[in-house]
């Protein structure tokens, strides 16, 4: 069964439960646990882990942690 919701981006601009937005100063990244758990479970169903607006230790630990593709689907350069 496909997933009614195909993307979901993981953080904008502030930080989540999930991970850091790009407006944040203290980059927390995705790896904590809840993160992990819905990294794990967008994989398992097939959506897709979109990282625009996210901090940069969010990204990088986002596509460490994903078993599948990622995209950046908007995104500008920093500074």
């Amino acid at each position: 069964m496909k997933p009614r919701v195909s993307m979901i981006t993981l953080g904008v601009r502030d930080q989540n439960h999930v991970g850091s937005g790009c407006r944040e100063h203290d980059d927390r990244g995705s790896s904590g646990l809840c993160g992990c758990n819905l990294i794990r479970e967008m994989n398992h169903v097939g959506m897709l882990i979109d990282l625009s607006h996210c901090g940069e230790r969010t990204c990088l630990e986002a596509v460490e942690l994903s078993e599948r593709p990622v995209a950046i689907t908007h995104a500008n350069p920093a500074g």
